[in-house]
């Protein structure tokens, strides 16, 4: 829905200066094989750089969370896993990692914070809500 209003012109969008990387959440990448959308989103914003994480799509490495289960299962490892994947998405250069699942926001989140790590975690249409025209 949300680029269909953005292709349709119905959502006018300013230009942000900022590079992103894209993580694949599970149960929309893996799981209902939607990997190009949040893309397209992504890049119709003006000055807005996507850059892909070396593994992506149906390769992406789980954000720690596993379902909301690997947490409650093993801590530590959902943390490890977690850790790697930031340290994923630093390689990139990104200065922000948007997703399309809350559950991976809030668990890339809390692991930058936990870790002071600079980079910026949000939800596909809070990075399309900042790049909205007043």
């Amino acid at each position: 829905m949300l680029a269909d209003q953005i292709k349709e012109n119905r959502l006018p969008l300013k230009e942000l200066t900022l590079t992103v990387t894209y993580h694949d959440p599970r149960d929309l990448g893996r799981g209902t094989r939607v990997f190009d959308e949040p893309r397209e989103i992504i890049r119709t914003i003006p000055g807005v750089n996507l850059v892909e994480l070396s593994r992506h799509s149906e390769n992406c490495q789980c954000c720690g969370r596993g379902g909301g289960n690997l947490e409650i299962v093993d801590a530590k490892l959902a943390k490890d896993i977690a850790k790697q994947k930031i340290e994923e998405i630093m390689v990139t250069g990104a200065k922000a990692v948007v997703t399309s699942c809350q559950q991976c926001v809030r668990t890339m989140t809390t692991c930058v914070k936990r870790n002071k790590i600079p980079i910026e975690v949000m939800d596909v249409t809070e990075l399309v809500r900042r790049a909205l025209r007043s």
